[in-house]
């Protein structure tokens, strides 16, 4: 039976999406700042950065997490243009034991959301200690 769990939520701002398209090498002119461009959106790869830190920071999740194994299914739906707050609404499937019966693999789903909708969607499998 899935769990549905929600992470707590975080401020996007300009000054993040800067650094991050700075640090990222981001040089197309979606992602750069101009006069016919003055907000633009944070990169679909940046959403996911911050959706990784904010399932960590998610009270309720299975015991014994160790790593993000497998990213799949990745749908970038909406852009993410800031100010603006997200949160990763999380759905977790039944483990499934790996091969040698020592770990655990979670599947998952994150689902990047904010007041203006669904931003990305992914499949996700993480490795677990049973």
């Amino acid at each position: 039976m899935a769990m549905e769990l929600r992470s707590p939520e975080r401020a996007l701002t300009a000054t993040d999406r800067d650094q991050l398209v700075s640090a990222g090498g981001y040089v197309h002119e979606l992602f750069t700042v101009s006069d016919q461009n003055p907000e633009p959106p944070f990169p679909g790869e940046a959403l996911l950065l911050f959706a990784g830190g904010l399932v960590e920071q998610t009270p309720d999740l299975p015991a014994g997490l160790i790593a993000l194994v497998e990213i799949t299914g990745i749908t970038f739906l909406t852009l993410a243009v800031p100010p603006l707050s997200i949160f990763v609404q999380i759905t977790i499937e039944n483990s499934i034991p790996t091969p040698s019966g020592t770990k655990l693999i979670w599947p998952m789903t994150w689902s990047v959301q904010s007041v203006l909708g669904e931003h990305l969607r992914a499949e996700i499998k993480m490795l677990g200690n049973p």
